[in-house]
């Protein structure tokens, strides 16, 4: 900001002796040496030889570390080792693979996709002999069934809670409220 007179110029040294060693440098033109004459690239090395020592002697590098500080090193035990859980995700994998190839169903054991329309089945069921058949159809046990569906349902609507909105552009929009539904032999069940 401010006028050009108030900003400070820029001053090179007049004549070559107080100029910086490194100014006029030109770069080493590499196809007209001779090969042995090149600076070999320093390799990586177990122990610390002269390139290594020199490279460690970076001063921004040294105040940027102190700067950090004490560094916290999480201790080494782990509540599992990484080879347990590569062998226990190599083994379900495996297993869910075989599942997959078999063709015959686990019992107890269901895709989502599957498992939604058995939730939504048994919404439908009247007796509890109606429930084991269900149970059965789809290859689970039925008290699996009653135990999972406490946590587990598929989203039902409440027909006396349905609200129409249409709005400026004339596009209507219906919400429905989601209900959790039991079949009606629940009630009976648990008597």
């Amino acid at each position: 900001m401010g006028s050009s007179s108030s900003k400070a110029k820029l001053q090179l040294p007049k004549s070559p002796s107080n100029r910086p060693s490194w100014a006029g440098a030109r770069k080493e033109d590499f196809n007209n040496v001779h090969p042995t004459a090149r600076r070999p690239i320093p390799q990586a090395s177990e122990t610390k030889n002269e390139d290594i020592m020199n490279d460690s002697k970076d001063p921004h590098l040294l105040s940027n570390l102190s700067r950090l500080g004490a560094v916290y090193v999480p201790p080494k035990e782990l509540s599992t080792r990484p080879s347990e859980q590569r062998t226990r995700s190599f083994l379900t994998r495996k297993e869910s693979e075989q599942e997959a190839v078999s063709g015959v169903p686990i019992r107890n054991r269901l895709q989502a996709r599957v498992l939604a329309e058995l939730l939504n089945e048994r919404k439908s069921v009247t007796s509890h002999a109606e429930l084991l058949a269900l149970a059965e159809r789809y290859s689970m046990d039925a008290d699996v069934l009653e135990r999972l569906s406490v946590y587990v349902n598929t989203p039902s609507v409440s027909e006396n809670q349905t609200i129409r909105l249409v709005g400026k552009d004339g596009d209507d929009r219906i919400l429905m409220k989601a209900i959790w539904r039991e079949p009606p032999i629940s009630a009976v069940a648990s008597a």
